[in-house]
């Protein structure tokens, strides 16, 4: 079983990216060299295999998702 997938978010975008931890890297390494001051902001947040990375952006999809429910207020 290989880990070499990762989980990627951007909080501007609100999205996930599911990538290759070498291409990843290889592509942040680039976008620093090319533009070190504005990079964006894609964070690595979950390492697995490609099926778990797909099953966990569901999961975190969900957990956004709950995040962003109204609150009901009671006075």
């Amino acid at each position: 079983m290989k880990t070499d997938w990762w989980i990627e978010y951007s909080v501007s975008q609100r999205s996930f990216h599911i990538a290759r931890i070498g291409e990843g890297v290889s592509t942040n390494a680039k976008r620093f060299f090319d533009r070190p001051l504005s990079m964006g902001d894609w964070v690595p947040v979950f390492v697995g295999t490609r099926d778990q990375c797909e099953t966990m952006v569901l999961q975190l999809e969900r957990r956004l998702e709950r995040e962003e429910e109204p609150k009901q207020w009671i006075h």
